[in-house]
């Protein structure tokens, strides 16, 4: 792998651009929408045909849920402020 790295290098090619990070992104992206919309699914029927007791499995679920979306929506919004700062500073600071 590093001979051929190197020889892209050489060519003037970047083996690790931007577009690793766009895939990466795109396919983490779409693990977390899988992932959410099945356990969405899970604790919608669980709600419905579970226990009726008062607390149950499916509440810690929709607990876990409510976690990773506001992660998520965090991170988000983190991202979005750093590259404003980003661009702030390139184009009126240098």
């Amino acid at each position: 792998m590093i001979p051929e790295c190197r020889k892209a290098q050489a060519q003037g090619i970047n083996p690790i651009d931007e577009r690793t990070w766009t895939v990466a992104g795109m396919a983490a992206y779409a693990c977390y929408v899988t992932y959410a919309l099945i356990l969405a699914g899970i604790i919608l029927l669980g709600s419905i045909w579970g226990p009726e007791i008062l607390v149950n499995p499916y509440n810690l679920l929709g607990f876990c849920l409510m976690g990773i979306v506001l992660l998520y929506i965090g991170f988000y919004y983190y991202n979005l402020i750093i590259l404003h700062l980003q661009y702030y500073a390139i184009t009126h600071i240098l």
